[in-house]
Parts: structure tokens; C-alpha cells; sequence
């Protein structure tokens, strides 16, 4: 390996280390009470490093978003493969709410933590948001051009989808579901049962 490769690699990595100490204060302290010193303090480097790969905070939450963009395209792609349109919109409910479990760090700096808008308005067009969308939306229309949903606009179903969905993780993760009195094992077959519901709700519309 030559000089300059090596000196990619070793910012690749000093990169990444800022990325994965940045997910872990943004979902513990939130963006406003995080600082460019915070995620400096837990690399143990100096703030100017941070400045060295980002221009600010805004930048940082972004290529943090970005991760947890790339790890649920990477757990999306599979869903690819199933033929059946309506299978795979179910599919992708269940992938949306495992990501939402293994990955709840990602899941709060993606889709809950209250952030300016400045971070989008930075970087347009959010790529990586717009993508993840799309498949969702390519997946209601195939739906409807096989007439397995009745439904005359794909984004409109797929907002709604997303409305269901982000509302079934938000009662999950925040121990909403526990005014049901139910143990663990039941709210998960609960959440099971939702999802088919979802997919009925929208079959049957």
C-alpha cells in the first residue's frame, strides 16, 4: 500500500470514528445540548480534529444519518426479490420495525431527534431519505398496477404506511404499549398482528 492510500484509509477511519462517537452523544445528549467538544471528548481529540472532516454540527448529524440510511438500504435490498408486491410492502414493515430494534440509536437521529432544518436545507436533496421513501412508494404502485390495493396515489399510501409504521415503532420503543398490561412476549405477537392488520387495512381499502 503506497503513501496517499494509506492517508485515505487513515482519514477514512479517523472519519468514521467521528461518525460512530457522534451517534452515540446525539442519542444521548440530543443535538442541541451536543457540541463539537463533546464528540471531541469521546475520541479523546481536540475539537479542531472534528473541523479537520466537518464544517460544523449540522454536517456531523447528517453523515450520521447517512450510516443509518446505508445500514437499512443494505437490510431493504433483499425485499427486492420477492415477486409479490403486497408481500413485499409487508416485508418492508417488518424489516422498518427489526430496524427500528437493533438499531435504535440510528432509528432516533433518523426519524425522532428534533433537529434545524438546516441540516437538510445544507445538503438537498436528501438522497439517502428520498431513496429509502422511493422503495416504499415503488412498492404501493406496483401494488396498484396489479390491483392489489385500490388506491389512486402511490406517495399518498406510502405516507401512510409510514404515518402506521413510525407510530407502531414510537409506542414500542417508548414502553407505550405497556398500558395494555401485556408481557413483552405478547405486545411483540401485538406488534406482529398490527402489521397484518396494516396490509389488510390497505388491501381492503
Amino acid at each position: 500500500m503506497g503513501i496517499t492510500e494509506r492517508k485515505e484509509r487513515e482519514k477514512q477511519e479517523m472519519r468514521d470514528r467521528i461518525v460512530e462517537a457522534a451517534t452515540e452523544v446525539f442519542a444521548e445528549e440530543g443535538y442541541e445540548k451536543t457540541s463539537i467538544r463533546n464528540i471531541a471528548e469521546r475520541i479523546e481529540y481536540s475539537p479542531g480534529t472534528i473541523y479537520l472532516y466537518f464544517k460544523d454540527k449540522n454536517e456531523v448529524l447528517f453523515a450520521v444519518q447517512k450510516v443509518g440510511f446505508d445500514i437499512m438500504r443494505e437490510e431493504m435490498a433483499p425485499l427486492q426479490q420477492i415477486k409479490n408486491p403486497l408481500k413485499r410492502l409487508k416485508a418492508v414493515g417488518e424489516m422498518y420495525f427489526r430496524f427500528s430494534m437493533e438499531h435504535p440509536q440510528h432509528y432516533s437521529l433518523m426519524f425522532v431527534l428534533m433537529a434545524p432544518m438546516e441540516v437538510l436545507e445544507e445538503h438537498k436533496p436528501w438522497h439517502k431519505g428520498q431513496e429509502a421513501f422511493a422503495f416504499l412508494e415503488n412498492t404501493v404502485q406496483e401494488c396498484i398496477d396489479k390491483k392489489l390495493i385500490h388506491a389512486k396515489s402511490a406517495k399518498d399510501y406510502a405516507f401512510y404506511s409510514w404515518a402506521f409504521l413510525h407510530g407502531l415503532v414510537m409506542l414500542n420503543s417508548s414502553c407505550r404499549v405497556r398500558v395494555m398490561e401485556q408481557t413483552d412476549e405478547e405486545n411483540q405477537d401485538l406488534m406482529g398482528r398490527a402489521l397484518n392488520e396494516w396490509i389488510k387495512m390497505i388491501k381492503n381499502h
